[in-house]
């Protein structure tokens, strides 16, 4: 409705008065929108570099337990718990034939606001061992590991650590748990452990299995391979999940495929062969696909090639002027999220200005051109013809 009383407000001004919000306007919108691109553009920039410093975090835990030789524990999925939504873990890492699954928390630093951060992550453990709020978790891991764990061990990790203060924290909510220090060097990473207990004389003495214990202290502590195995995850921003997506689907199927177009079968196939789907369950796959396909279409990064009535069932293409180079690729993916995410902000500023120039226009029109500072310059020039 307000949108229609200024386009009628502006049809309404006489055509001089029109052409002046057009010159006025027009230099306005320019530099408005430079500014709102380049905010934008950077708030995503920064939104998927924190999302790949913290995926940074997730393979070092994955290049420790995926496919290593010495030990029966091995990395299963990322963020096991995700139909939990905020009481979910980040990494289930488990060794089936034992019967015990780990759940790791990652946090980027354990520095800063650590009370609240270990009540978190107690309230994450609390859901698990109630069996869930909102699924059956036993159920679960039924499906993911084939068992139902005798032992769930559970690990607060982080890159950055004070054990002193993290015994403090523990202890002031009355918890054990263990602690994981992440360490990432070059091509190299590392994982120490320690236990986290209430009192010293509490009876916890860490991992269930002295296996998993031994392989930590005997091969993680001293440093594997690391590798990037993981580039995005459930719950990784939609700017990131768009992004690395359409740069995959373009780089391993879309130049290599025969029409170039691709079906959510083909989605599904490329980043199962990758870390990034691994044991994630088809509603999970179903529902990251649906997500890209929506986001991606607002954005103009993709479109339909054949219709068949079905998102799962439709032909899809990235749309990109620059599919051979890899950079001018993420530029354009850059910028079309940047201008998508822009527009409701520079509509909304524009709509401000011209009601205030219209104001401004109307007031001006009905004075004739004439405004109170004119009739003030009037009454001195008569007052002095007067001394005259």
């Amino acid at each position: 409705m307000a949108g229609r009383d200024l386009e009628e407000r502006i049809e309404n001004l006489p055509e001089e008065k029109r052409e002046e919000l057009e010159e006025r306007i027009e230099p306005f919108e320019q530099e408005l929108e430079e500014e709102l691109f380049d905010q934008h553009h950077s708030e995503i920039g920064n939104q998927i570099t924190d999302d790949e410093a913290e995926l940074s975090d997730f393979n070092v835990i994955v290049s420790g337990f995926l496919e290593q030789d010495g030990t029966d524990y091995t990395f299963i999925r990322t963020e096991p718990l995700i139909h939990e939504q905020d009481k979910n873990f980040d990494v289930l890492v488990a060794a089936p034939s034992k019967g015990v699954a780990v759940l790791v928390e990652i946090e980027r630093t354990l520095l800063d606001r650590l009370p609240g951060k270990v009540s978190k992550f107690e309230g994450k453990m609390d859901v698990v061992k109630s069996n869930g709020a909102d699924f059956d978790v036993d159920e679960y891991f039924e499906k993911v590991i084939s068992t139902q764990p005798d032992e769930i061990d559970y690990v607060l990790s982080s890159q950055h650590l004070a054990e002193s203060d993290l015994q403090d924290a523990a202890a002031a909510e009355g918890l054990n748990f263990i602690a994981w220090l992440l360490g990432s060097h070059g091509n190299t990473c590392r994982v120490k452990d320690f236990i986290v207990k209430e009192d010293e004389t509490a009876p916890f003495d860490g991992h269930a299995d002295d296996d998993l214990r031994d392989y930590i202290e005997t091969e993680l502590a001293s440093g594997v391979e690391k590798q990037d195995y993981v580039s995005f995850t459930y719950s990784s921003s939609k700017y990131l999940k768009l992004k690395h997506m359409s740069i995959t689907l373009v780089n391993r199927f879309q130049r290599h495929s025969e029409d170039g177009s691709f079906t959510y079968e083909d989605w599904k196939q490329l980043f199962e062969a990758d870390v990034d789907l691994y044991n994630y369950l088809e509603e999970e796959k179903q529902t990251l696909f649906k997500r890209y396909i929506k986001y991606a279409k607002e954005v103009g990064v993709i479109a339909i090639e054949e219709s068949n009535g079905d998102v799962f069932e439709n032909e899809y293409r990235v749309k990109s002027r620059a599919t051979k180079d890899q950079e001018k690729l993420i530029d354009e993916l850059m910028e079309k999220m940047a201008r998508a995410r822009m527009e409701e902000d520079f509509e909304e500023a524009v709509r401000e200005k011209k009601e205030e120039v219209v104001t401004e226009l109307e007031r001006d029109h009905a004075t004739g051109g004439t405004t109170l500072f004119d009739f003030e310059e009037i009454d001195s020039e008569e007052e002095a013809a007067d001394d005259d």
